[in-house]
């Protein structure tokens, strides 16, 4: 996960991190491409701790680690290193604890009662494309978020072929804006930045390269990168609601009844996702208490 400096510069700038404010990183960024002006410029904009002769030598070294990627040695600078000394309060959520993160697996976890709409800001860099459960990582970002605050997602659109198990398509975040009454303030994309092609999944799976297959055009294939590109989301949260969902169903095979319900022989009355019953003063086990029948309910 990386945070880009002209992004966290541009979050700051149209006032979405504020001084004083609460950030909640969804998986712990490293922050990345900024310079020792960048350092300093975050210092004053937040306000800072650090003894005034301490500053130049710091945001140097933070410049420099900035620039790394997996260095055998040196650590990639961390957000967090860059806001501790500021009045912004940080909070990570992630499976490891590279620094500060809380341990939280957002395949099964819910967050703590304690901890929802408490975040001016909740940003996901490149994290929930990494897990499978998008529905309950979505709840989680949509529970930590105050009312009136935002929510930022800068996420694979296209390419990144095993990068993760998902891209995402605009049309996501368009419905569940709707069915959250979301302001959705601003979508783009980002990229492209080099290119994949799907046929390097043959060093696992042979077959891909197999010409007898149906519809397995190798030539056209062979000539058809697919550009890594992504697309970033902002959201406003304007209500005090429980998360909710849209269904998509231009393919269903008639039109949806909402009043017939889910009721037969193949639906338990009242499903509890699985998963470890962990428990922390951050994570909660699963509610159990049948969130997914009443959304899918509401949203058709």
């Amino acid at each position: 996960m990386g945070c880009g400096m002209s992004y966290f510069k541009w979050l700051a700038e149209t006032d979405r991190v504020r001084p004083g404010g609460r950030l909640l990183d969804i998986g712990e960024s490293c922050l990345i491409d900024a310079t020792a002006a960048d350092i300093e410029w975050v210092w004053d904009r937040f306000g800072c701790t650090l003894p005034p002769a301490d500053r130049p030598g710091l945001a140097a070294e933070y410049a420099y680690r900035s620039t790394l990627n997996a260095h055998p040695t040196t650590p990639t600078l961390f957000l967090s290193e860059a806001l501790d000394p500021t009045s912004v309060g940080y909070d990570a959520l992630d499976m490891v604890t590279a620094r500060v993160a809380h341990k939280f697996d957002l395949n099964v976890h819910t967050l703590a009662r304690a901890r929802r709409g408490t975040f001016d800001l909740v940003v996901n860099f490149g994290t929930t494309e990494h897990v499978v459960n998008q529905f309950n990582s979505l709840r989680v970002i949509h529970d930590a978020a105050a009312v009136g605050g935002y929510i930022f997602h800068q996420v694979p659109a296209t390419g990144f072929i095993n990068h993760g198990y998902f891209t995402y398509d605009a049309l996501l975040f368009r419905e569940l804006a709707a069915a959250n009454g979301y302001d959705l303030l601003d979508v783009w994309f980002g990229g492209p930045k080099e290119a994949g092609n799907v046929l390097t999944n043959a060093a696992h799976h042979p077959t891909v390269l197999d010409a007898g297959k149906i519809d397995n055009n190798l030539p056209w294939l062979e000539k058809s990168p697919v550009p890594n590109s992504t697309i970033n989301v902002l959201l406003r949260k304007t209500r005090d609601a429980p998360f909710a969902v849209g269904l998509e169903i231009k393919t269903a095979a008639g039109k949806v009844d909402p009043s017939a319900g889910f009721a037969n022989e193949l639906v338990e009355p009242d499903p509890a996702p699985g998963g470890p019953p962990a428990a922390s003063d951050w994570a909660t086990p699963p509610d159990g208490d049948g969130w997914l029948g009443r959304m899918l309910a509401k949203a058709s």
